[in-house]
């Protein structure tokens, strides 16, 4: 028994419990303390070397193998905000040490989670508040058992080679679709859920079941759980059972997505056996309420087009959710401005203006909507901005010759993705002013806000690792009173 070697690893639980109340907690451009989580993660590799092979040893080295990660993806996120080294080393150093952490040498079920905590952690693009909270789901028992100096250390005990566990592999399907994350779905709205299920049989059990669990309120949601019986003498199965899956609660457009993970047991005459599902097993699902739009610009219609534009935009690049809390007040002014301005013909019969008096009119409400950190004119990658709101950049253009939404958005998108992408950004927004004749009625406003994709410079043809993206508005200016269409 080493009563030292107890005290010294209290003292470090404590430190990094501190750090990681610290990093769980963090909002908007905060830095993260990651110095200070290097010193108790070396304070752990200290400890753990004088600790004798044990259940308790086995849990500190998973802790400081995570913690080692946690601090990586603590470095890119800073190298992000600060602007200080680069986002993609940060990345590339990540995926070394996660590969690694599948051969940290701890126990079977140690290395289940650290499995488990990786995978969630690639999902969500290594979020450190949700790695930050992992660990500290991890137990800690205080260190007693030390190696004494000059021996040879204590050998971990013998454990008998056990058979493998049983494994099912899963394929989900929601109203016959193959289960994408993370979802949209309605809200109070019945879902048809079916699994394609693939395994075989333990010796003594008689049936299979299976069921969603989750953090999530139970009364928020509403899922089936479902039973395969096993036949007379079937050794290997593949079956389908299917049910309903229905949300009662939006989720928010800023908050995390439920999350359902899907598990299996088997039942047998002396109790039920747990088992391993593969495949696509964690749903992810953001709820919306068709009813209250998710926005609030006043425009309830336009705002549900532009939450699916984002929802469509999570999907194709995970790694923008950091961007959407300075990203979505922005886009609720944008949205509300596009509004104003066609509800109120504010250009109506306007064939000609000037991109500064466009710009004028445009910072002038926006301002009064968002204060004082609506920027104009700031330097950046080597040009100037027409405006900047917490580092989302909005390019304005007036565009007098070319009418196609398309095309508008190739012609000026590229030089918005020059200024957003020196910052580490992946989205700005491109406000266009349409000038042109309007020899057929304007139509559907939601056909001018579009989200497009921006070919960058060394990037494959065929997909970037972090894509440029824009979200198009434009603007219809020179329009004609309704009353002249008439014939």
């Amino acid at each position: 028994m080493d009563l030292a070697l107890a005290n010294r690893s209290l003292a470090v639980v404590a430190r990094l419990d501190g750090v990681l109340s610290n990093i769980a907690g963090l909002t908007g451009t905060t830095p993260t303390p990651a110095l200070n989580l290097r010193t108790v993660r070396e304070a752990m590799d200290q400890v753990t070397e004088k600790a004798a092979p044990s259940f308790a040893r086995d849990w500190w080295v998973a802790c400081a193998t995570l913690a080692r990660l946690l601090e990586l993806v603590c470095a890119r996120r800073d190298a992000a905000i600060l602007g200080e080294g680069s986002v993609l080393e940060a990345t590339a150093r990540i995926g070394v040490v996660a590969t690694e952490v599948a051969r940290s040498g701890v126990s079977e079920r140690t290395q289940e989670f650290l499995s488990a905590v990786v995978a969630e952690g690639r999902e969500c693009d290594w979020n450190p508040v949700r790695l930050a909270s992992s660990l500290r789901a991890i137990p800690l028992p205080t260190l007693y058992n030390g190696c004494p100096s000059g021996r040879e250390t204590a050998r971990p005990p013998r454990v008998e080679a056990r058979s493998s566990p049983r494994l099912l592999r899963v394929i989900a399907f929601l109203n016959d679709t193959p289960i994408a994350s993370a979802q949209q779905v309605r809200v109070n709205e019945a879902y048809s859920l079916r699994l394609m299920v693939k395994g075989s049989w333990p010796e003594a059990s008689r049936s299979l079941s299976l069921r969603f669990i989750s953090s999530t309120p139970s009364d928020l949601y509403s899922a089936s759980s479902f039973e395969l019986e096993r036949e007379p003498g079937e050794r290997e199965f593949e079956g389908e059972v299917s049910g309903h899956l229905t949300f009662r609660s939006p989720t928010s457009l800023l908050g995390d997505p439920f999350t359902l993970r899907l598990t299996g047991a088997y039942r047998e005459s002396s109790g039920t056996v747990d088992t391993r599902c593969l495949g696509y097993v964690q749903f992810r699902f953001r709820v919306v309420d068709p009813r209250s739009a998710p926005l609030a610009s006043g425009y309830p219609r336009i705002d549900l087009h532009v939450a699916d534009l984002l929802e469509e935009l999570r999907r194709e690049c995970p790694a923008v959710e950091g961007e959407l809390q300075d990203l979505i007040p922005l886009l609720q002014g944008v949205t509300a401005l596009l509004g104003m301005f066609a509800q109120e013909g504010v250009f109506k019969g306007v064939s000609s203006l000037s991109e500064r008096k466009f710009q004028q009119e445009v910072a002038r409400y926006l301002r009064m909507r968002l204060g004082k950190d609506l920027q104009e004119h700031t330097g950046q990658a080597g040009g100037i901005t027409d405006i900047r709101f917490r580092g989302v950049i909005v390019e304005l253009k007036v565009e007098s010759c070319i009418s196609d939404r398309a095309k508008i958005a190739a012609k000026y998108s590229a030089q918005l993705a020059q200024y957003e992408g020196i910052e580490a950004r992946q989205v700005g927004i491109l406000l266009v002013l349409d000038l042109t004749r309007k020899a057929q009625p304007t139509g559907d406003i939601r056909n001018n806000i579009l989200l497009v994709e921006v070919p960058t410079h060394g990037s494959p043809t065929d997909r970037s690792v972090r894509p440029s993206k824009a979200i198009v508005f434009v603007v219809d200016g020179n329009t004609r009173s309704p009353s002249s269409y008439s014939r």
